[in-house]
């Protein structure tokens, strides 16, 4: 065999070396991450399993009302935003045509002047 044969040969090796090492630390990180679940999916039943069921739809409940009351309350913040908005626009609205008026008034008074 050539020396390129074996160093392509080699390199081949090499390759697959480090492709079953990837592979190998993969399917580990896989399995750890599998277990993990497992034992997350353990502790939580173990958790759910100690209240009856009736405990944890009442608790869900609670949630959800404390949820829409959450959700109403921010609808009228931001009701109460708008108001105070709409005011605003309508003064700086008025107060600019005011500045027109007054900047056109100035123009003609100083064109009056000039002649």
């Amino acid at each position: 065999m050539s020396t390129k044969s074996i160093n392509i040969f080699q390199n081949s090796r090499d390759h697959d070396s480090a492709a079953e090492s990837l592979v190998e630390q993969t399917l580990k990180k896989e399995m750890e991450a599998r277990n993990t679940y497992q034992e997350n999916l353990i502790e939580l039943n173990k958790v759910a399993g100690h209240r009856p069921r009736s405990t944890l739809v009442l608790g869900i409940q609670q949630e959800n009302n404390a949820i829409r009351s959450l959700q109403h309350e921010n609808d009228e913040l931001r009701q109460s935003l708008t108001e105070p908005q709409n005011a605003l626009e309508l003064i700086m609205t008025k107060y600019r045509q005011q500045m027109m008026k007054f900047t056109k008034h100035q123009n003609i008074q100083i064109t009056e002047n000039t002649y």
